[in-house]
């Protein structure tokens, strides 16, 4: 029901519908088909809502709209449309169509699908000019233009827009305040602007894409009156189970068109047994913030890659092997930690990859360390599972020395380290032989042979020989994820030192890039019958 003047304009609304129906699709299993073949009803009702309901003024009544759906629903397709509607279709002389995110590429997925569908339309070809190393897109007759903005807030400064579309907002952290604050007040002149946020949702209800996603609730639910919003919120209820598939209809409105019934089990399957993933369902999919600290690994699988020998048994077993290293110094007042991912075919014939575990370990204040972090450095010292270096800091000198003398034992063709702590150590262990190799301890760099590390302990195709200080490192990970469920480890979310794990991803990060697993026939010889 609609008062203070406002009114609905069906003939707007279905204006804005023409336009956007009549694209075609790029990508996708509907390529080639028009967006409206496949629109769904929330896609729908939103549209009409925004575009169709006028106020006193003759005006669109709604100045942002904050959108809160699951992946899969068709946000980008949805905005790329609207981008274009905005550039060739609202009648706005010069307009200016933004495309923000938290970086310029996460922008860029909006601006791609928007160029497909320009070139792929008769239509919209003869009207506009593409110029993709700088990511605009021109409409001639109006003098509009569609761009990507760099993700900082000096990019946004003296623009004059017309359309802001802002993606996955739950991810805008840091400078994101001061950038949003420059695209809001950058459609000031603006006769009927409009700012739009679609995201999924994240983990901290602090930042600004939790303050958005907070106040869009209370609009929607009465508590704060802000005329000028239109929120679109989906997700599930508290109470209702993740696991559960009608809570799945219930929160996506994508479930039987864009989301199939066997997606859902099989994900849900894959979260039972992993319980990090069970937060990336909540979160891309349910419409739940979490908490971004959780266990990643399952120790059940962690413990079954244990195998049957001993540490040193599994070390003797496989010398002389080929092998990668993954070298994670930290800051010297913590533990540092050398691992070699060996790749070898076991007697059951299958592929796996062992891990061979050295770790550092100061030991001034060792008695107080060991109370500090709750486990027993003195035991593992005795044990031959960590080794203690004098002084207040690991001393980088003894784990040089270590690492030549693993050299004497495996072929070891390359290491992986962290540029950031290990100037010196790299220089020395370049001047005995070793292939050295900087890794961005970044998601794009960690994100694969996290996966990997992952994968391998799932299906069983890891070997650590129940190693214990790898085994409590292992039990200690928490990760972060990005807006499309990449991840890496969090040390800073850890519930205790992780080193040997981030070390042991690094080794896996030089197996999946530039190893092979050697095959059981080059211990044994080939058995000739």
């Amino acid at each position: 029901m609609l008062s203070d003047g406002y009114r609905h304009d069906q003939a707007r609304a279905d204006r804005v519908l023409k336009f956007v129906t009549a694209l075609p699709l790029a990508v996708g299993q509907w390529a080639g088909r028009r967006i409206g073949e496949t629109l769904m009803p929330w896609q729908r009702d939103w549209l009409t809502a925004l575009y169709g309901t006028i106020g006193p003024n003759g005006r669109r009544r709604y100045r942002q709209s904050s959108v809160w759906v699951g992946r899969k629903a068709a946000k980008s397709t949805t905005c790329a449309a609207l981008a274009l509607y905005h550039l060739v279709g609202d009648g706005e002389a010069g307009a200016e169509v933004i495309l923000a995110a938290v970086d310029r590429e996460q922008a860029s997925i909006v601006y791609r699908i928007a160029m497909h569908m320009c070139r792929d339309h008769p239509g919209l070809a003869k009207q506009v000019q593409i110029f993709e190393s700088t990511r605009r897109i021109v409409h001639t007759p109006t003098r509009s233009v569609l761009r990507v903005i760099p993700s900082d807030a000096a990019g946004a400064h003296g623009l004059n827009a017309s359309v802001v579309i802002a993606d996955e907002v739950h991810a805008w952290g840091g400078q994101g305040r001061e950038l949003w604050d420059a695209l809001v007040t950058s459609v000031g002149a603006r006769r009927e602007p409009l700012v739009i946020s679609i995201s999924t949702c994240g983990y901290d209800l602090s930042t600004l894409g939790g303050g958005l996603y907070q106040h869009a609730c209370r609009v929607r639910d009465g508590i704060v009156e802000d005329a000028t919003l239109l929120p679109v919120i989906f997700g599930a209820a508290d109470g209702d189970g993740w696991d559960d598939l009608e809570t799945w209809k219930r929160a996506h409105p994508g479930v039987g068109v864009t989301i199939s019934e066997e997606f859902i089990t099989s994900e849900v399957n894959r979260a039972r047994v992993m319980p990090s993933h069970q937060s990336v369902l909540e979160r891309l999919y349910l419409g739940r913030w979490t908490a971004q600290e959780h266990r990643w690994l399952p120790m059940a699988s962690w413990d079954a890659c244990a195998g049957d020998e001993s540490v040193a048994e599994l070390e003797a077993r496989l010398e002389g092997r080929v092998a990668y290293g993954g070298l994670d110094l930290a800051a010297t007042t913590d533990l540092s930690a050398f691992v070699l991912a060996v790749p070898f075919d076991d007697e059951d014939g299958v592929a796996r990859v062992a891990l061979i575990v050295r770790v550092w370990v100061p030991d001034a204040d060792l008695i107080a360390r060991v109370r500090r972090d709750r486990v027993p450095y003195d035991e593992w010292a005795r044990r031959g599972y960590v080794t203690l270096t004098s002084g207040p800091v690991v001393d980088y000198n003894r784990v040089r020395d270590d690492i030549i003398a693993l050299q004497d034992r495996f072929d070891i063709r390359g290491i992986s380290y962290d540029k950031w702590f290990a100037t010196g150590i790299v220089t020395d262990l370049m001047e005995h032989g070793f292939e050295m190799f900087p890794l961005a301890q970044s998601m794009p760099s960690l994100a694969p042979p996290t996966r990997e590390f992952l994968s391998r302990t799932l299906s069983g195709t890891l070997r650590h020989a129940g190693h214990p200080v790898l085994r409590w490192m292992a039990d200690n990970v928490a990760v972060i994820e990005d807006s499309s469920g990449n991840m890496r480890p969090n040390k800073r979310s850890a519930r205790g030192r992780i080193d040997g794990v981030v070390a042991s991803i690094m080794a896996l990060d030089q197996v999946t890039r530039f190893g092979a697993h050697v095959s059981i026939y080059a211990d044994r010889g080939l058995l000739i019958l």
